[in-house]
């Protein structure tokens, strides 16, 4: 099974757009994929359609409940969901070890599963060391906005710990340039400062962008795939980010 994380220190890079655009577009490619929301506000998991107060990540990463209990079993894919109490885990789960919980957890999975996709908060606490540790590849979404661009050599710094004393495997796939307008000298300029940051991380800034597009939020509040909406400029640039992800 290939570990996917999504993160980003920033909120609004459209980070949960993009993990459930992939969850769905791996899907849509005939692959069974698992999803897992490591994010408190749960807006990945309500936005999947998944169920409220259920076993969730907060149950796995305290080792509350087996993992194989908290798999939901959606339309496009599995899910396992959170709730508000993830907004805690850094107390909760304060023993040695902490961060390699879910790692452990996805071995004993009964399914088998081709990706899991798992969506994070815009933070650094013990639910994202835990993605992070359990992960092959992480996509950094990121706006092309100078504050979204500012904040990636502090989150390079942290990634190289997790790699240096967690997780060696771990690799920073690419970073995918979201919410983006290409008429915009702005979005050009940081677009440059971005691949500059990409050479220091020795990843790459992906070629496909992703457009503003209201069908975005449309999907999400109709709990449907962006995927559903294919004229859409997001259906479109997603499709071509996943088959551009696919292929290295």
């Amino acid at each position: 099974m290939n570990v996917i994380t999504l993160i980003n220190k920033k909120g609004g890079v459209a980070k949960t757009t993009t993990a459930l655009a992939l969850a769905n577009g791996l899907s849509k490619r005939k692959f069974k994929v698992l999803a897992v929301d490591c994010d408190a506000q749960g807006n990945f998991s309500k936005a999947s359609g998944g169920e409220n107060d259920v076993v969730g990540t907060f149950d796995i990463l305290t080792g509350k409940e087996d993992i194989n209990d908290a798999v939901q079993e959606l339309k496009n894919y599995d899910l396992i969901g959170s709730d508000r109490r993830l907004s805690n885990i850094d107390v909760a789960l304060n023993r040695p070890g902490r961060e390699y919980q879910l790692k452990k957890a996805l071995k004993n999975l009964k399914k088998s599963y081709d990706f899991c996709v798992i969506d994070n908060p815009p933070a650094l606490n013990v639910a994202v060391a835990n993605s992070l540790v359990a992960s092959d590849k992480v996509i950094i979404c990121t706006s092309a906005e100078a504050f979204a661009v500012d904040g990636l050599m502090e989150l390079s710094a942290s990634l190289d710990d997790v790699q240096e004393f967690m997780n060696p495997n771990l690799k920073v796939d690419g970073i995918l340039i979201t919410i983006f307008n290409p008429r915009t000298v702005i979005g050009q300029h940081q677009k440059e400062q971005l691949q500059k940051i990409a050479d220091v991380m020795k990843t790459k800034v992906y070629k496909t962008t992703i457009r503003r597009c209201n069908a975005i939020s449309v999907s999400q509040s109709d709990r449907k795939s962006i995927f559903e909406y294919p004229t859409s400029n997001a259906a479109q640039d997603y499709e071509k980010f996943i088959g551009e992800f696919l292929n290295g």
